[in-house]
C-alpha cells in the first residue's frame, strides 16, 4: 500500500521511519516498480532500504543504515524469493557485500535489484550460466551481469525482455551443435518472425568481422527488430 506521500514525507522528516505508513509505502513502491519514487524516499530517510518478496508474495522491508543494509529473511517468510531489492545512497552497482549476500542466498533468491538516483541495476539467477556472469565460477556464475537501466518503464520492459530471449538462445546452444540464423531468430524473438527480419539479421551477421558471442547475437537481433517497430 502507498500512503499520501506528503503525510509519508512528514513521518520522515519527524524521523518516525519504522512507522507503520512509512514501512507499507516503501514496500509499495516497489510493488509497483516506482523505483525512482523509492529511491528518493530512501534519500530523504537518509538510509539504505531493503524490500524482500517472498514465495507467497507477501513483502518484506528494512531500513538499514546510511551505507549499508542487510538481506536478513525474517521468521515466517516462504522460500524461494522472489526479489529483493535495495537502495544505494547514489550509484547503483554490486557492492562486495551485495556480491556475498547474493551469493549466500544464491537457491532461494530468483532476482535481485540495486537503486540509484536515477538508474538500477539487475541481475537473475538462471538455470545455465549467462554468457556474462556475476563471477567466474561458483553461486555467482549463474547470475547475469546486465547493463544500468534508467529510469523508464520501457528501457526496464526492454531489459527484461533482453534477459528472458537470452535464456531461450542458451538452451538452444545446448541443445544444438550447429545453430543456424533461423533457429537463432526463432529463439529471441518468437516463432512468429517474418522473412525481412530474418534477412535482415543474416545480412547483420554476415557483415560482421568477428565471431559473435550469444549475448551479442541476441542483442543484435533485438536492436534490428526495434529499429523495424520505429520504421513501422
Amino acid at each position: 500500500m502507498v500512503h499520501d506521500m506528503d503525510s509519508v514525507h512528514a513521518l520522515v522528516e519527524d524521523s518516525n521511519h519504522n512507522s507503520e505508513r512509512v514501512m507499507e509505502t516503501i514496500g509499495g513502491l516497489a510493488v509497483q516498480e516506482r523505483w525512482q519514487e523509492l529511491w528518493s524516499l530512501a534519500d530523504k530517510i537518509g538510509k539504505e532500504v531493503s524490500i524482500l518478496v517472498d514465495s507467497e508474495d507477501r513483502v518484506w522491508v528494512d531500513i538499514g543504515t546510511r551505507g549499508r543494509v542487510a538481506l536478513s529473511p525474517p521468521i515466517g517468510s516462504s522460500i524461494p524469493f522472489v526479489l529483493w531489492v535495495h537502495t544505494h545512497p547514489w550509484d547503483a552497482y554490486w557492492s562486495s557485500t551485495d556480491l556475498n549476500t547474493i551469493a549466500s542466498h544464491s537457491f532461494i533468491l530468483e532476482r535481485a535489484i540495486v537503486l540509484g538516483f536515477d538508474h538500477l541495476k539487475v541481475s537473475r539467477r538462471l538455470d545455465s550460466k549467462p554468457d556474462r556472469g556475476l563471477e567466474e565460477e561458483g553461486p555467482l556464475s549463474k547470475w547475469t551481469d546486465e547493463p544500468l537501466v534508467y529510469y523508464s518503464e520501457s528501457q526496464i520492459n526492454d531489459s527484461e525482455e533482453s534477459t528472458i530471449s537470452l535464456e531461450r538462445l542458451l538452451q538452444l546452444s545446448k541443445e544444438s551443435n550447429e545453430m543456424q540464423i533461423s533457429d537463432i531468430v526463432e529463439a529471441v524473438v518468437g516463432p512468429d518472425y517474418d522473412t525481412e527480419l530474418l534477412e535482415l539479421v543474416k545480412a547483420a551477421f554476415e557483415g560482421n568481422d568477428g565471431s559473435l558471442n550469444l549475448s551479442q547475437m541476441n542483442e543484435g537481433i533485438l536492436a534490428i527488430k526495434q529499429w523495424r517497430e520505429k520504421q513501422a
